[in-house]
């Protein structure tokens, strides 16, 4: 009997690949530009699925779940792809030698450690909203959507994270959270 039970949702994930991996797959793949990194997209969607016995439903297994699941997980992608490239080219633009001394160069680290000290310190949502913005070059539209917020409150949290950032360094800035 316990065979049984897990060979049905087996057969029914495996229904539904067949039935729809060539339309996910061409989906992924138009979002994402690339073959191979779809095919890792489709692979994600079915694997989180199979893993989740419990979610394993005919919702779930529906055309419109599979493709909503395909597109989050390419859009997903994308995102890790951009604040990935932009922290490699930042590591190179800072590594990249340039005129200044020894001197120079530790005292540009030091600046850069307590920067990054003053932004773990932020409160999350702050902190968030200010690394896509500025390290993964993210538009406040994309922050919208990545933090499930409205475009104005992306931006109010950008402005609010810089003003915490100046009321810490020294300078005025009006933000709720200096104190901490």
């Amino acid at each position: 009997m316990g065979d049984t039970a897990i060979a049905a949702p087996a057969e029914g994930l495996e229904a539904a690949y067949i039935t729809h991996k060539d339309r996910l797959l061409t989906l992924a793949t138009a979002i994402v530009g690339d073959r191979a990194a779809a095919e890792d997209v489709l692979h994600d969607v079915f694997a989180g699925i199979a893993r989740d016995r419990e979610a394993l439903s005919p919702r779930s297994l529906s055309g419109a779940y599979l493709t909503v699941a395909t597109r989050n997980r390419a859009i997903s992608l994308l995102r890790s792809r951009k604040v990935q490239n932009a922290y490699i080219e930042g590591e190179a633009r800072r590594r990249a030698p340039g005129m200044d001394g020894p001197a120079e160069a530790a005292s540009r680290a030091e600046e850069d450690e307590a920067l990054m000290n003053l932004v773990s310190a932020l409160p999350d949502e702050l902190r968030r909203v200010l690394a896509l913005r500025i390290w993964g070059e993210f538009g406040f539209a994309e922050i919208a959507e990545a933090e499930n917020v409205s475009k104005s409150t992306a931006r109010m949290r950008y402005v609010e994270a810089l003003n915490c950032l100046k009321v810490r360094l020294g300078g005025s800035g009006i933000g709720r959270h200096e104190a901490r």
